[in-house]
């Protein structure tokens, strides 16, 4: 009777043992890949091991290449993980595109997310504008916003008109 019940204390006790346990958290937000730079969209992750520790292998059955390909996080640890999702090249979609990717733990078990990212044209990543034309004055003020979180670093740009040309 005694081996009946540790058997069957084991096979419920067993699974949780080993299983994946993972809180996950996105803290970023608007990922975007910009067709023409070929860079990947960046994702920001929190991840808490609630489960045993051991190395944590990340990925997708779409083909993204996905960086890092494994990270080892211990019992109660919380680790900031920076997931970069590379384009494909025969990815021919723009706007936003929402993919499934996969955390396995050294004993096979997994959990899966989801993460959206936005697929844009260069020319889509920028609103350029102006103030108002008074016909008085010698001058006139040009903007430029980046409508997407992506950091472009230096920006060279060049307006020109019948009445200007400016490069900055």
């Amino acid at each position: 009777m005694k081996k009946i019940i540790l058997t069957i204390l084991f096979l419920l006790l067993f699974p949780s043992i080993f299983a994946i346990d993972l809180k996950i958290e996105k803290v970023s937000s608007k990922e975007v890949i910009i067709e023409e730079l070929k860079q990947p969209a960046t994702f920001d992750l929190k991840i808490e091991n609630l489960g045993a520790s051991g190395d944590f292998e990340f990925y997708n059955l779409l083909g993204f290449d996905i960086t890092p390909k494994k990270v080892n996080i211990t019992n109660g640890e919380v680790k900031d993980v920076q997931l970069k999702v590379y384009p494909r090249d025969d990815l021919n979609y723009k706007g936003f595109y929402t993919f499934e990717y996969f955390i396995k733990a050294q004993n096979g078990e997994q959990v899966s997310e989801k993460l959206t990212m936005n697929l844009i044209n260069l020319k889509d990543a920028f609103e350029i504008g102006s103030g108002e034309v008074l016909p008085e004055t010698n001058s006139i003020n040009i903007y430029i916003s980046n409508k997407v979180n992506f950091d472009f670093n230096d920006i060279n740009v060049k307006f020109s008109s019948a009445f200007f040309d400016l490069g900055e």
